[in-house]
This record gives structure tokens, C-alpha cells and sequence, in this order.
């Protein structure tokens, strides 16, 4: 039953996004203009500090089955400085001004068809989107490279600049026809970033759609969540939060219970955020784990990794990608790169037999697309076809 209302829905969301783009002028709130004009103030930091960045990535906020507005995950886009200062770098979200007032069920269906809610760029630091994502829902954020020139990235930025510049130029904001996903295939077009498939409308997809569409040769990573340590530590203990965080039903050998269940740093990372901890296990953590604690920053600990920059580059020399191969051994375990490279193969098969057919991607639903095929010069070819060169013996 509630599959077949989702697919309605579904359907009815895909009639009404044809509207989406609408040239109907938005009335804007005050509450609007100071996110607007706070988007502006975070780009402006971006574009002052252009010349420092080094890459871009593909953010996915997992899903969360348990909430129709957030069953299809979020799509942001991450700027690499090359300071390591990782939670300062800035990110954009495309998001919905929608008015905080309105109740949920008017949210989620004015969200499905596509009515009154402004799409639009939405710019902070990472720490701000870690902070959304993970630590207040407890939704776990995972990286993909999204290979480019400096060309390129220079490019995402002024287009980025134009779109809040004309803050209607998206028209509404809809789970389905018109959102975060298909806005930044989308942003990746118009900035010159030719890609093979069609766009793609579900952030859940677009890991594989980087992928299929040649724009990444790095394995993802995903950043350790908190909350699910949390989590998997109440069910071992059988007391929910509620009490912990009253300080109540803690065992007497939580200690040993989190050393079976966690690593060192796991460990350190739950005591900073979880409430409740009596202060004598709290001591005994600290006094045990005081050298990983000591040694530990905050990146360590939430399982961020910083890439060499030569990763986030297209290749077009031989040269520039025996060292991008290097920096992935350096990166990752032979056990996670000997994964990929499998993955690779395969899609590099199944992306030559799309090409040659000219067949559609079986899951695409937005027919007013079209293939975008890749120019002879296309730094993303190249580098795609050196990599699997590189990796034909895998």
C-alpha cells in the first residue's frame, strides 16, 4: 500500500516538475534573505580563496527511510582547500526555502509537487553540514572525488555566483523532478564538465553515476558517525538514551564493553559525545586512552582522510598518472583499490556497450535528456581511459 501511494505520488511529481522552471517571480521572506545573503557572504570566502582550491567532491547525505523527505539521501558538492582545514572548507547544498512554520505533511507534499518551495544554492562550511547531517540526525556523510581541471572547478564557482545572483533561475524545488541531484548534473554541465548517461535524479545514485558517467577514478570513503556508535552501544547494553543520558543503567564494565566493540579512537570519539557518562568511567576512559586522546584531532577521529591533491586531477600524460597511481596506493589499502579496480572493469564494459548501442540507462526516468557524449579532448576521457589502461591487468 504505501509503495503504490509513493509511486503515485511519484508519478504526479513528475508531471508537475515539467513546470518547475517556471518564470513566476518568488516573494521572498526575511528569514530567506538572510540565508540568501549568508549563501553570498560563504561564496564570496570561496571565490577570494579560489586559487587554493585544489578539488571538488561529491557529497552524499544518507538516506533516512524513516522520513518521506529524506528517503532519497542529499547531494552536495565539496570544495578542497589545500590547508587541511577540512571543516572550514565551503560546500554547497542545493536546498528548498520553505517556510519553517508550515507543518510537515504540507513540507513533504508541497516538496512532491513541486510548489511553492524556491530551489537554490545553498553555501556553508562542512563542519555546518556535518553537524545537519550526522551529529543531529545521525546521517552518515560519504566523499567521492569528482575529477577535474582547474578550468573546470573555476567554472562551477562563476556559475554557482550567477545562480544566487538570479535566485530564481531554478524555479521549485521537488523531491523527484527538481532537486539536489539533478541540479548539480545540471551545475556540472553548464560548467563544462562533459559526462556519458543521462542526468541523474536520486542522490542515492549518484555515487554509480559518477562512476558510469567517467568523473571519478577514486574509491569513496564515508566519515565515521557517531551516532551509530552510540547506537550500537545501547543495544549491546539494552538501555536506551533516555537513561544514559541521565547518567542511569551505565553497566560497571562499559570500559571492556566499548574496548570489545570499538576501536581507540571510537572509543575517545564516544565519550565526547555521548551525555550521561559517570564521571569514574569517564576518568578511567580518559586516564587509559589519554596518548590517543593526546594524539587524536578531530579529522582522525571522525575518519576524515586528506587526498593528495594529484587526486583530484584529470590526467592526460602518462607521467601525471603513474603518479595519480601512486597517490591511490598511498591513500588506500591494497584490499580496498583491488575492489575497485574490479568494480572498474566492470563498468568500464558495461559504459563501452552503452556507448556503442547508444542504449539508455535502464533506471532513467527524464527522457527530456539527452546522451552527452565525450569530446576527443575531454580531460575526464583521457584520464578515464589511462586509468583503466593502468588498470587492464587487475
Amino acid at each position: 500500500m504505501f509503495r503504490s501511494w509513493v509511486f503515485s505520488l511519484t508519478l504526479l511529481a513528475l508531471t508537475l516538475s515539467l513546470h518547475a522552471h517556471s518564470s513566476e517571480k518568488h516573494e521572498l521572506s526575511e528569514s530567506d534573505k538572510y540565508l540568501i545573503a549568508k549563501s553570498r557572504t560563504n561564496l564570496q570566502k570561496l571565490i577570494e580563496n579560489q586559487n587554493n582550491i585544489v578539488g571538488v567532491e561529491f557529497i552524499y547525505a544518507e538516506a533516512n527511510n524513516s522520513k518521506l523527505s529524506e528517503t532519497w539521501g542529499h547531494s552536495m558538492l565539496h570544495f578542497v582547500d589545500n590547508d587541511d582545514d577540512w571543516q572550514n572548507n565551503i560546500v554547497i547544498s542545493f536546498s528548498a526555502l520553505m517556510d519553517p512554520g508550515t507543518d510537515i505533511a504540507k513540507q513533504i507534499w508541497n516538496g512532491v509537487i513541486a510548489r511553492n518551495y524556491l530551489a537554490f544554492p545553498q553555501v556553508a562550511n562542512f563542519a555546518a553540514y556535518w553537524n545537519q547531517y550526522t551529529a543531529n540526525k545521525g546521517r552518515s556523510l560519504t566523499r567521492k572525488v569528482i575529477i577535474t581541471t582547474k578550468e573546470q572547478r573555476d567554472r562551477i564557482i562563476e556559475v554557482v555566483s550567477h545562480w544566487l545572483d538570479d535566485i530564481d533561475y531554478f524555479g521549485n524545488y521537488s523531491f523527484i523532478g527538481n532537486n539536489c541531484a539533478s541540479m548539480i548534473t545540471d551545475l556540472l554541465r553548464k560548467s563544462g564538465i562533459k559526462h556519458f548517461s543521462y542526468g541523474v535524479n536520486s542522490p542515492r545514485e549518484f555515487l554509480s553515476w559518477l562512476e558510469q558517467g567517467r568523473l571519478s577514478t577514486v574509491p569513496a570513503s564515508t566519515l565515521k558517525n557517531p551516532i551509530k556508535i552510540m547506537r550500537e552501544f545501547r543495544d549491546r547494553v539494552q538501555v536506551d538514551f533516555d537513561k544514559l543520558g541521565a547518567g542511569e543503567g551505565w553497566p560497571i564494565n562499559t570500559v571492556e564493553i566499548l574496548e570489545e566493540l570499538f576501536s581507540p579512537q571510537e572509543i575517545f570519539l564516544f565519550t565526547q559525545v555521548m551525555n550521561g557518562m559517570p564521571v569514574e568511567i569517564s576518568r578511567e576512559i580518559v586516564s587509559k586512552y589519554r596518548a590517543v586522546a593526546q594524539k587524536s584531532q578531530v579529522s582522525t577521529m571522525l575518519g576524515y582522510v586528506a587526498l593528495p591533491e594529484n587526486l583530484y586531477q584529470a590526467c592526460t600524460t602518462d607521467k601525471c598518472m603513474s603518479e595519480y597511481q601512486q597517490g591511490l596506493r598511498n591513500s588506500f589499502s591494497e584490499e580496498v583499490l583491488m575492489n575497485y579496480h574490479l568494480e572498474v572493469k566492470q563498468l568500464t564494459r558495461r559504459v563501452e556497450r552503452l556507448i556503442k548501442s547508444k542504449k539508455l540507462n535502464a533506471t532513467t526516468i527524464r527522457a527530456k535528456n539527452r546522451i552527452h557524449e565525450f569530446e576527443s579532448d575531454s580531460p575526464q576521457k583521457l584520464h578515464f581511459q589511462l586509468f583503466t589502461q593502468e588498470n587492464k591487468g587487475v
